[in-house]
């Protein structure tokens, strides 16, 4: 009766044990954003470089409607472009250029329904995202990076940027030059 109870108990323990470990690990996500940039203080009129990585880790296709690049601050811009780098809507002033390319194909895909679908697969998408400053007011922005999965979107905040209005030193000195030669 004694071994039988501790049995018991040890498979209880143990299970316990593993569900502990499913809830800590919690859920894989299908995709993992990233957003750097290469200077966080610049003067207005320069152009600062964002590098946006996409992994994809899921090892189902996923169908990348959209990635949006959004800077809040003085100003909103929403900069939407496709998969393949090319500007949506609101990207003026913006340059996209991509880096890295993730395989594309076909497969069955239960992320999102079950069936048979077409997207991207395991790998790295990235881009590199120039922005001219000089379309925006002087102040501090925060980035946020949106990547639209057919009903889902994936977000990731990065780098606060900050745009420094250009202070015109010439302007308004005023010189006083007084004369008084005494002869």
């Amino acid at each position: 009766l004694k071994s039988s109870l501790k049995s018991k108990i040890i498979a209880s323990l143990l299970t316990l044990f593993v569900l502990v470990l499913l809830i800590l690990s919690g859920p894989v996500q299908a995709l993992t954003l990233n957003l750097s940039l290469n200077e966080s203080s610049v003067s207005k009129g320069s152009t600062v470089e964002f590098i946006a990585d996409i992994d994809i880790n899921s090892n189902e296709t996923l169908d990348i409607d959209e990635i949006t690049l959004e800077l809040n601050g003085p100003q909103l811009i929403s900069c939407k472009f496709s998969p393949n780098g090319a500007a949506i809507s609101g990207c003026n002033g913006i340059t996209i250029s991509q880096i890295l390319n993730a395989n594309f194909g076909y497969g069955y895909g239960y992320n999102f329904g079950y069936g048979y679908g077409y997207g991207y697969q395991v790998g790295k998408l990235q881009y590199k995202i120039t922005l001219d400053t000089s379309i925006l007011q002087s102040g501090t922005y925060s980035s946020n990076l949106m990547v639209k999965v057919v009903n889902q979107i994936f977000s990731q905040y990065g780098p606060d940027l900050k745009i420094n209005a250009i202070i015109n030193t010439n302007a308004n000195s005023s010189t006083n030059s007084n004369n008084d030669d005494e002869n």
